[in-house]
């Protein structure tokens, strides 16, 4: 579950944020990270849609076109980051290189790991989540051994 937030937008742009006081999940208040949305919700200079060689394409055809180049081994694409759904799809054609076993730790939450492996192998580093689902959901955070009662860090 996410946060309720209301956006009052004109001239293409956010002009106010402001807590949702109906939703359940954060009754109007809004968090640190959900103040600062607004900085990151302008259109002007954001990529909207996909360009491949200075044309603007559809993400089927876009996504299309790059498996077309990986199977082709073509030398001039590579991949600098990587939607999770579609590891076991590029992993499967040999399209990602197999990366150390120690890309994944103890440290790594074990449906993050999941994401990155297929055929018990890696091939991508779990480089950030979105941890919210910790947030409101409590018991996680009992069976993990964190008081919550006391700040956590």
């Amino acid at each position: 579950m996410g946060c309720g937030i209301r956006a009052v937008t004109g001239e293409e742009r956010i002009l106010h944020l402001e807590g949702d006081s109906a939703h359940p999940a954060n009754g109007g208040l809004l968090c640190a990270k959900a103040k600062r949305l607004r900085d990151g919700c302008a259109l002007d200079g954001r990529l909207l849609y996909p360009l491949v060689e200075g044309r603007r394409q559809g993400w089927e055809r876009t996504i299309a076109l790059l498996a077309r180049r990986l199977a082709a081994e073509d030398g001039q694409t590579d991949l600098m980051n990587l939607d999770p759904v579609f590891v076991p799809e590029f992993a499967n054609a040999g399209w990602l290189l197999e990366l150390p076993g120690d890309t994944v730790t103890d440290d790594t939450l074990e449906g993050i790991a999941e994401t990155v492996r297929w055929e018990d192998e890696i091939f991508a580093a779990p480089l950030w989540a979105n941890t919210q689902v910790l947030w409101y959901r409590k018991s996680l955070a009992r069976e993990a051994g964190l008081d919550m009662s006391q700040p956590v860090t």
